[in-house]
């Protein structure tokens, strides 16, 4: 049986526009940094910035972009950050 734990690592919302998918990496990146390696951490941020700018493009006009980071714990010690 493999068990899943789940643990809300922290959550930002900003304004749907260009200027904040970079706002969103950052936040991402300093979450992030010093808990995982810098391979992760830069394939974690670039998937942050291209879920932030796609939610910016196809998402309503003047709509927000909301990105929550969970780290997800198997009973096989894996240890990864998902965002949702």
């Amino acid at each position: 049986m493999v068990m899943d734990v789940k643990c809300l690592l922290g959550t930002s919302t900003y304004a749907g526009t260009r200027q904040n998918v970079s706002m969103a990496r950052r936040w991402v990146r300093e979450l992030l940094s010093g808990h995982i390696d810098e391979e992760t951490l830069y394939d974690v941020t670039l998937c942050a910035a291209e879920l932030a700018d796609n939610a910016r493009k196809h998402g309503p006009q003047g709509g927000a972009i909301s990105l929550q980071c969970i780290s997800a714990v198997t009973s096989f010690g894996l240890r990864s950050p998902m965002m949702l």
